[in-house]
């Protein structure tokens, strides 16, 4: 009769921080982006301040024609911005889960080759993403819906990119991995939470500092985004492979004494 293999939900979160600290390169993917998504707020940020103002003018003169295009301009920006943060988000993600995956298992991580098999799932990852998306925005009305969601799609990623599921089988997969598995998952997700909360805690004392305090922010967001990442592609590991978590041993009982 085959032994499942046990774990340690906590051991394995405080064991993913090392990880992710040995291996700082994993933080690279998100960084990537950040800057990126920065750099562009700048430039196309700037031309959507000078085309609200030049909106503000021209509907004071009643040219309603020219202030209608300034504004389809302006929206025009932001969803070019929110387009290229969630695409490259997306591969991002990926490929910090499979440099992840590599790190905990000893293996060099290698960013390169990870971003391009990130790519090769792009797609996948895109279907699921907007299927999580539309579920979201749907329940949206409260804040337990989204997060209930959450929860239950933590390993969707994972099992895309890992296991090589599609976009819509992932969802399936994460919701047996996860209500199977609802004690050691939820230790995961309060791992990343004490991190995103610790992380906020880092931003609020050092974001005072101008120009330093978001470069470090952006730095800060990178590495809890590794971390969430690693723990979760932990779990998703372990729980994939059926290892249990380790039971607490229950002491023996000690017989009343005779009277």
């Amino acid at each position: 009769m085959a032994v499942n293999r046990t774990f340690d939900p906590v051991a394995e979160a405080t064991a993913a921080f090392q990880v992710v600290v040995k291996n700082w390169m994993l933080a690279v993917p998100q960084l990537i982006v950040g800057i990126i998504v920065v750099v562009l707020a700048l430039v196309l940020g700037l031309g959507s301040i000078m085309a609200a103002g030049g909106l503000a003018a021209m509907m004071s003169h009643g040219d309603n024609g020219a202030g209608l295009a300034a504004l389809s301009s302006l929206m025009g920006t932001i969803w070019i911005i929110a387009l290229v943060a969630v695409v490259l988000g997306l591969i991002a993600c990926a490929a910090t889960i499979i440099a992840a995956n590599d790190a905990l298992a000893g293996r060099p991580v290698d960013i390169g080759g990870a971003a391009g098999k990130a790519v090769a799932n792009l797609v996948q990852l895109l279907i699921f993403g907007v299927i999580m998306g539309v579920a979201c925005a749907i329940v949206a009305i409260t804040f337990i819906g989204p997060l209930i969601i959450g929860i239950l799609m933590m390993y969707g990623f994972q099992a895309i990119v890992l296991g090589g599921q599609s976009g819509i089988s992932a969802i399936s997969e994460s919701y047996r991995l996860v209500t199977k598995n609802f004690g050691p998952s939820i230790i995961a997700v309060l791992a990343a939470i004490v991190a995103y909360i610790v992380g906020f805690v880092i931003n609020m004392v050092l974001g005072i500092i101008p120009v330093i305090g978001q470069i470090i922010a952006l730095i800060v967001g990178a590495f809890i985004f590794a971390y969430t990442i690693t723990v979760i592609t932990r779990f998703y590991s372990l729980l994939q492979s059926g290892a249990v978590v380790t039971a607490t041993p229950v002491p023996p009982m000690i017989p009343p004494a005779a009277s």
